[in-house]
């Protein structure tokens, strides 16, 4: 019930030192009575979430949260250990938790190992995004390109990747269309485009 009360407070407090203030003695709390695998690394990775917020404490939540995915490939406690409390506790899968530390390394401008976070987890329109922040925009458009051939992912997004890469609205167009005019962030790029040449 606690677990549920940090969540819901995490969610509904949109400042982030009042809610980093707010959560900490009940987070830190879950953490020293946790019995349970999954239990602890849940209010770990919520300490961690909420921590990041504080500069002190950005390099533990990162080392943190690390630690959480790399933890995937233990094997101790066994597997029915691990996966008893899963109802309750919404643990995240390991491609969310990568996610979520890429998201952090994005922050704090460390594009590249986001980058290979988010590869290893095959979030590939995330992955040329970490390219293309880091400055390498022709491997970000390469990368684009490779992965458009082979028909394995979404095209609307990795099509609005490459206008953003190429700074071309055609490929907003071809995004809007490829996704039955339905992909917003299209739409939206294109609108800017046109804002931004007072066509609008």
């Amino acid at each position: 019930m606690l677990s549920s009360y940090v969540g819901y407070q995490s969610r509904m407090t949109p400042d982030e030192e009042m809610r980093e203030e707010l959560m900490r003695p009940y987070i830190n709390l879950l953490c020293k009575e946790s019995k349970n695998w999954l239990a602890y690394s849940k209010f770990l990775l919520q300490r961690s979430s909420n921590e990041f917020v504080r500069m002190k404490l950005k390099e533990r939540s990162l080392l943190q949260v690390n630690t959480l995915v790399d933890q995937f490939r233990d094997r101790q406690p066994l597997l029915l250990e691990k996966i008893r409390l899963i109802p309750a506790l919404n643990y995240p899968y390991r491609y969310q938790l990568s996610r979520n530390l890429a998201q952090f390394f994005m922050t704090l401008g460390v594009y590249m190992s986001a980058y290979e976070l988010l590869k290893q987890v095959d979030l590939m329109e995330e992955a040329i995004k970490c390219l293309f922040l880091a400055g390498r925009e022709t491997q970000a458009f390469e990368l684009a390109q490779k992965i458009l051939a082979t028909k394995k992912t979404d095209e609307a997004g990795i099509l609005c990747m490459l206008g953003d890469i190429k700074r071309d609205p055609s490929y907003y167009e071809q995004s809007w269309e490829a996704s039955g005019r339905k992909f917003a962030r299209a739409k939206r790029c294109m609108a800017r485009t046109k804002f931004a040449r007072g066509l609008i």
